[in-house]
């Protein structure tokens, strides 16, 4: 499952952050990405919820450091 979320924030990481398929891992975070900025992390949160149907609720945004929280926090609600 992990593999599929994956692929799916990955494509969405792409189109939010204007990347070349760049290779997400669950270490990637805002410092790795020059163009994660508060907006684009807003936007990202959205666009994610949106996708796959769930929400997030404050704590969970602000904790989210990494895409391997995203992942783990993404799989609690689905």
């Amino acid at each position: 499952m992990d593999k599929k979320i994956l692929e799916k924030i990955s494509e969405i990481f792409n189109n939010i952050f204007n990347l070349k398929n760049h290779k997400l891992k669950n270490s990637t975070s805002a410092k790795d990405i020059p163009s994660w900025d508060s907006l684009n992390h807003v936007k990202l949160i959205i666009t994610i919820e949106n996708k796959f149907k769930i929400k997030f609720n404050a704590d969970e945004i602000v904790e989210m450091k990494n895409v391997g929280d995203l992942i783990k926090n993404i799989k609690k609600k689905i």
